[in-house]
């Protein structure tokens, strides 16, 4: 027992190529976008927390101004108080200093060991950012009687120029962090992209049976022609060629429109045109349109009904449902065979069987034939596009199927709905 390579294993943990790549892609933009964010997040938060220090620092500096307007005496006892000048290179000790200007524009006083103001901030009213002594200061001005006062906030060590730094985490915690949110992004991605790759992969093959069924009456009407158009031939000769390309031109047809069929059923929406359908009579109308059909080989078509069910679905689809089960069932019986169509009505169960006297289906193929372009038998015409178009009409009407053998010993094709509403009179 040979052991997996690795490539082997990577593969079927992350998937197909196609697929790791579109969920590389998707965890490559998941983490600009988680990267965009974060740093959009940091970056509102410093400017959030300068805006509000800023707000914060002049409603104090505006409180002062308000204090000192409304009682002028307690400017005069400031002034009065000695202040200790600072020495020079020394910190200041306190972090609210005032000034007091004369109208002459010279210092009259100051107050909070408030370095040396120069005479461009001595009538600054609104709030101002200012160096003084080599340390930053934010000012402002009123009027207080005749002098101009100014009042600051030591804010060195909280620049208001710039953003509030925010502390990051420790630097080892950034790379697992990034290589997490890369690996749950590229996980994401490659859930996302499964269903896609998974679609791509099915159209791709799609095209490629079609075009292989296109490809064999083609190339029969081709040759026939090419004898044609190559040598003189009898009467008899000409009609029998004629014959096999009027066979092939007929398959060609139907292929083709099984196929537009198919793509305008699946760009339609689910619950177009719904109506009540009688499925008593609409197995009569499937009945009567295949008569012609089941003469030629002999085979006897008939229709048994137990009550008159209806289910509610676009009626050509259950048209189109019907003429599937009844063409198969006509195809493969036997000449001298027998097919039978049966409508029940079983408490709330609205229920159709097509049973025939052929084959049947094998167990082993009774899934694979509602893929396109699969049989259950080589024999027989068609391009196996039949019972998937069954299939969608089921599934989109929400019935069940029931595959079994038929008690005349060929196929039991059965579909049942569950009836909602009136009864079909």
């Amino acid at each position: 027992m040979s052991l997996p390579t690795p490539r082997a294993v990577l593969r079927g943990a992350l998937g197909p190529a196609d697929v790791l790549s579109s969920a590389a892609l998707v965890a490559l933009v998941v983490s600009a976008l988680v990267g965009a964010g974060v740093a959009t997040a940091l970056l509102i938060v410093s400017l959030s927390s300068q805006q509000a220090l800023q707000i914060s620092i002049d409603g104090r500096l505006e409180n002062q101004l308000d204090t000192l307007r409304l009682n002028p005496i307690r400017l005069t006892e400031r002034l009065r108080q000695p202040q200790p000048p600072v020495p020079p290179g020394g910190e200041p000790a306190a972090g609210r200093p005032g000034w007091a200007v004369a109208p002459d524009g010279s210092l009259e006083g100051s107050w909070g060991r408030a370095p040396d103001l120069p005479p461009q901030y001595r009538h600054v009213s609104s709030p101002t950012d200012a160096v003084l002594d080599g340390y930053r200061y934010r000012l402002a001005g009123a009027a207080v009687g005749d002098r101009w006062v100014v009042v600051g906030q030591l804010t060195e060590g909280l620049d208001l120029r710039q953003p509030v730094v925010v502390t990051w985490p420790p630097w080892w915690v950034l790379p697992p962090a990034v290589i997490g949110v890369f690996l749950v992004a590229l996980l994401i991605g490659r859930w996302a992209a499964q269903p896609i790759s998974r679609a791509r992969r099915q159209q791709l093959a799609f095209t490629a049976n079609a075009s292989h069924e296109l490809r064999t009456p083609l190339a029969v009407v081709e040759v026939e022609v090419s004898l044609a158009l190559t040598r003189d031939r009898t009467v008899d000769e000409y009609r029998a060629g004629l014959q096999r390309v009027s066979r092939e031109m007929l398959e060609l047809r139907r292929l083709v429109d099984d196929l537009l069929w198919l793509a305008v059923f699946e760009s339609e929406p689910r619950a177009r045109g719904s109506e009540r359908v009688d499925l008593a009579e609409a197995g009569q109308r499937s009945v009567d349109r295949f008569q012609a059909l089941a003469q030629q080989p002999g085979l006897r078509l008939r229709l048994v009904e137990s009550g008159r069910p209806a289910v509610s679905a676009p009626a050509d689809w259950i048209d189109r449902l019907l003429g599937v089960l009844l063409d198969n069932a006509c195809r493969y019986t036997p000449r001298g065979g027998e097919v039978c169509v049966t409508v029940v009505e079983n408490a709330d169960r609205a229920e159709v069987f097509v049973d025939d006297s052929g084959p049947g289906i094998p167990v082993a193929e009774r899934e694979r034939v509602f893929r396109r372009f699969q049989r259950a038998s080589s024999n027989g015409d068609g391009a196996g596009l039949g019972l998937s178009i069954a299939a969608a009409v089921v599934e989109a009407t929400r019935g069940d199927w029931t595959v079994a053998t038929s008690p005349m010993g060929g196929a039991h094709m059965g579909v049942s709905w569950r009836m909602g509403g009136r009864r079909a009179t």
